[in-house]
């Protein structure tokens, strides 16, 4: 609607104007999707370090993860999002699941390629007999450096992220201005072909400017 009255001051114009709301709210999705998963990685990161030290003190794997339930609850509360998902590990170890499959089913759902690289080396060194503190410690390590690495970048790029909404909100807000200060400034370009023509230009120049920072802001490690 905001839109339809700065560009075409039509009411006709807000129908044409509304599928906008599709890619937006898709856009804010994948917004909500990233952070969650990136909180969830870190989280994450906690509980190898908990578990590796869990094994190292010489629990089993079923124990470890009791533990590291134990140790996440505490760290971030029973609902956090990690301590959830262990709690349903701690769950499936009752029900006669093997750990390496609840590890692998949890790396599955979060959609991590880092959790999921996790699950995978977990899994084999499992059902294979390996030293498995030392592989999770070493696998762990490396995991570490790669999610802190993806924290300091994100962190620096939500400051652009917020540069980047103002930066979105500014031609509206000058086109308001004028429009509130000069009154009739932007007559001749309403209600006419041309203006329509000329208009629509500039929305779309907008627009396309709103899609390309958004490309550049999605920074994948």
């Amino acid at each position: 609607m905001l839109l339809a009255y700065l560009f075409y001051r039509s009411i006709y114009a807000v129908p044409i104007l509304a599928p906008l709301v599709i890619p937006v709210y898709r856009m804010e999705q994948d917004r909500k999707k990233r952070m969650r998963r990136l909180h969830l990685e870190q989280q994450f990161k906690d509980a190898m370090q908990a578990m590796t030290s869990a094994l190292q003190a010489g629990y089993s794997v079923e124990n470890a993860i009791r533990e590291t339930c134990s140790d996440m609850a505490h760290m971030y509360g029973k609902d956090g999002m990690i301590a959830r998902e262990f709690a349903y590990m701690v769950q499936g170890v009752r029900n006669n699941h093997t750990p390496e499959q609840l590890m692998e089913d949890l790396a599955f759902r979060s959609g991590s390629e880092d959790m999921t690289e996790f699950g995978g080396l977990f899994g084999i060194a499992k059902r294979t007999g390996g030293n498995l503190t030392e592989i999770l410690k070493s696998c762990g390590s490396t995991i570490c450096e790669k999610l802190d690495t993806k924290k300091e970048i994100e962190t620096v790029m939500a400051a652009k992220r917020l540069e980047g909404r103002i930066m979105d909100v500014i031609p509206c807000a000058i086109i308001l201005y004028i429009d509130i200060s000069s009154p009739g400034f932007f007559r001749c370009l309403y209600h006419n072909i041309l203006g329509v023509i000329v208009m629509t230009v500039c929305l779309t120049a907008y627009l396309a400017a709103i899609l390309l920072s958004e490309k550049i802001m999605s920074v994948e490690v």
